[in-house]
């Protein structure tokens, strides 16, 4: 699925109050995402990233769904270093950083990859500015 208007209705049911049907469109939009760059880029482009990110770090989102909005984001910057530097512009890192974990082995899991996928990243894209190259790529980590 790579259709604009699919995926802006997903983004559009994870604002809902609806837990299930949150939960649900987290996972549609992982579905979409999974090694599919247009659809990464079209998730970011409909504010996906953005909404995924809130849900995520949001203190009362219940711990169901914010591993399925943690896992969403690490599907959609896979392999994609524009959604992986747009996640970074969120202040991502600090803010899951900040997020309590609640002794959850699977949220702490979810968490630690998309970290760890974000500061990789991060790193990477210092050292290839240091060196002057820092166009962007969309096989980059």
């Amino acid at each position: 699925m790579e259709n604009p208007a699919q995926i802006q209705s997903l983004i559009a049911e994870l604002q809902s109050n609806q837990l299930q049907n949150q939960a649900n469109a987290a996972k549609a939009l992982s579905s979409a995402a999974f090694n599919n760059v247009p659809a990464q880029n079209a998730i970011r482009e409909a504010n996906g990233l953005s909404v995924l990110l809130d849900l995520a770090v949001h203190p009362d989102t219940a711990n169901e769904l914010r591993e399925e909005a943690l896992w969403a984001l690490w599907v959609v910057i896979q392999n994609n270093a524009g959604n992986k530097q747009a996640l970074r512009n969120l202040d991502a890192i600090s803010r899951l950083e900040a997020l309590p974990l609640r002794n959850d082995p699977i949220l702490s899991g979810f968490m630690g990859s998309l970290l760890t996928e974000l500061q990789n990243a991060q790193v990477f894209h210092y050292a290839q500015s240091r060196q002057g190259n820092v166009g962007p790529s969309q096989n980059q980590p």
